[in-house]
């Protein structure tokens, strides 16, 4: 199975060749869906998952986890008509009393865009934040854990995983180091 495809009850849901680019999550028409058996029912897609060892053992059933560092994992997407790929990270915290999740992937190094252009980009963007990250820039987004979902969680990881990519090929001429 693909790296950053989804399997559950069976069934197999990936994106088909669409420029090898993934689409937003796995609500969108099933005519830009491969799926090896039918479509999974919204209901099998509607495990909530509302806490983070039952989120963890959920994604690691569903995915191939890249690093377990206890409070994060990561899992790598890859494109089939397409060399690239992208890391996304997925953060446990918690503020005001309410337990968060944040999905999180590198855009680019430091140098490469200035503080004032990272804001200005972030401003844009309909859908997550550029943040800063160790050494680089990243895009993130966070969501309340308690309202996680299974499909919820497919589609944000492969929206930042998309988002991520598309801004790192705009800001480093092509370049995939993330």
């Amino acid at each position: 199975m693909p790296e950053g495809s989804l399997r559950l009850a069976g069934h197999h849901v990936g994106a088909e060749d669409d420029g090898g680019r993934a689409e937003h999550g796995l609500q969108r028409p099933v005519g830009l869906l491969h799926v090896e058996e039918e479509r999974p029912d919204d209901d099998d897609l509607e495990i909530y998952l509302p806490d983070w060892e039952q989120l963890k053992a959920w994604a690691s059933e569903a995915y191939s986890l890249d690093d377990d560092q206890g409070d994060a994992f990561s899992i790598t997407m890859t494109w089939s008509a397409t060399p690239r790929k992208q890391v996304v990270t997925i953060e446990r915290g918690a503020d005001g009393g309410e337990e968060w999740v944040t999905f999180r992937s590198g855009i680019c190094r430091r140098g490469r865009l200035s503080s004032d252009a990272a804001l200005r980009k972030s401003a844009e963007l309909g859908f997550a934040k550029i943040v800063n990250g160790k050494d680089r820039f990243d895009i993130a987004y966070t969501y309340p854990l308690t309202e996680l979902t299974a499909a919820r969680f497919a589609h944000l990881f492969e929206r930042i995983a998309e988002l991520a990519d598309d801004l790192e090929q705009e800001l480093t001429r092509g370049g995939d180091e993330f």
